[in-house]
């Protein structure tokens, strides 16, 4: 039975626009160095932003991740939707320790693979899959509790996004790392009874959302 004073918050996720460490394949984690947003990368944020217009006009609140390329894309976002910005350092990427500012080649590859199939050691300096589970699941509940009953876009990072999908089904154990392209959607939708644990299902990704 549903609780009669359940509320169910939708959380529209959007991955922000290419960075300039994007376009370099550089890994870039927390790095405050990884730098705005490229001409491209604005030009994705426009497009999300007028899809939001069409498929969210309802959304309350614009709520980023406070790194630079996701607050960015958040600022062009709320801009077209006339809506105000709250920052949620919880959104932010995963911290990637020693990885961070390397260039993506085979054995940077390798680590990444290792670190996505062994979820809970974490990189040097790091942060680990698992950790970051949890981070971003505990978000998407306070998000909720803080905007019970509407709807909300976070703009967020490609691993808080998987960590996301994860949430939907089998929690860590279930955690791929799977490709989300720049301004890549996916909804949720978090549903909070009146005593226990939110729960987190999966609405709809991409041209869906």
């Amino acid at each position: 039975m549903i609780d009669a004073v359940e509320t169910r918050t939708i959380i529209r996720l959007l991955r922000h626009g290419e960075s300039t460490w994007n376009a370099a394949r550089r890994v870039q984690g927390q790095n405050a160095s990884a730098g705005p947003l490229t001409p491209r990368g604005e030009q994705e944020a426009e497009a999300a932003a007028e899809q939001f217009a069409v498929k969210a006009p309802r959304a309350r609140i614009v709520v980023s991740s406070d790194l630079p390329r996701a607050l960015e894309t958040a600022v062009i976002v709320a801009r077209r939707l006339n809506r105000d910005i709250e920052t949620d350092p919880a959104l932010r990427e995963q911290a990637l320790g020693v990885l961070e500012g390397q260039v993506v080649g085979p054995e940077v590859t390798r680590e990444f693979n290792r670190l996505w199939r062994e979820p809970w050691p974490g990189p040097e300096g790091g942060e680990s899959v698992a950790d970051l589970y949890l981070r971003v699941r505990n978000a998407l509940s306070g998000i909720a509790e803080r905007w019970p009953g509407v709807e909300v876009i976070a703009v967020t990072h490609g691993g808080p996004i998987r960590a996301a999908i994860a949430a939907c089904g089998g929690g860590v154990i279930e955690m791929r790392r799977s490709r989300v392209d720049n301004v890549a959607m996916f909804a949720v939708q978090v549903s909070r009874p009146r005593m226990g644990r939110s729960r987190v299902s999966a609405l709809a990704a991409n041209s869906d959302v």
